[in-house]
């Protein structure tokens, strides 16, 4: 068995894209997620997803360790991507449900 690393969760979900096993408003919503963020969890995943800082250099801005800032970006991320693919599990469940229905 070879150790393969996981994938980012941000590439999971453009490759689910690709696939069309994604919406683009599913993406929205993820978006929208990012921005709702308090001010601090914010700044953290900016800096990490956009800026590319390592965590220890997060870590040493915000006066916490560089685990302590991988925990917190790794929360924000694992939030982010719960949250949509329940949201994406409820609105198939109502999409199933509305194909029964017959308009008179």
């Amino acid at each position: 068995m070879t150790d393969r690393p996981r994938m980012d969760p941000w590439r999971q979900l453009a490759a689910r894209f690709r696939h069309g096993d994604i919406t683009p408003i599913e993406l929205r919503r993820v978006a929208r997620a990012v921005d709702a963020l308090p001010d601090d969890l914010h700044h953290i995943f900016c800096q990490c997803r956009f800026e590319g800082l390592s965590f220890a250099e997060i870590g040493e801005g915000l006066d916490i360790s560089a685990e302590e800032a991988r925990r917190k970006v790794a929360g924000i991320i694992a939030l982010i991507s719960h949250d949509t693919e329940r949201q994406a599990r409820a609105e198939a469940r109502w999409r199933r449900l509305l194909s029964f229905w017959r308009w008179p």
